[in-house]
């Protein structure tokens, strides 16, 4: 409900954190959803304890594990 929706977002607070405290943060949880936003240079991580972590892309790298056929 609209309701709701306004009683979440009140309790939604941003905190500009350290690096390692983040991490902390992320351990045990999963990644349910991933959004990029703001030119492609923003991506938000959705955790699955309702939290989410904004990251500023400047450079970023990818390491593929090579599967098995």
């Amino acid at each position: 409900s609209a309701a709701s929706d306004v009683y979440k977002r009140q309790h939604i607070r941003k905190i500009e954190m350290d690096v390692q405290l983040i991490a902390l943060h992320m351990q045990d949880k999963t990644i349910d959803a991933v959004d990029v936003v703001q030119g492609e240079s923003e991506i938000i991580l959705h955790l699955s304890d309702g939290s989410s972590v904004e990251l500023i892309v400047d450079s970023i790298h990818m390491n593929i594990q090579d599967l098995d056929d």
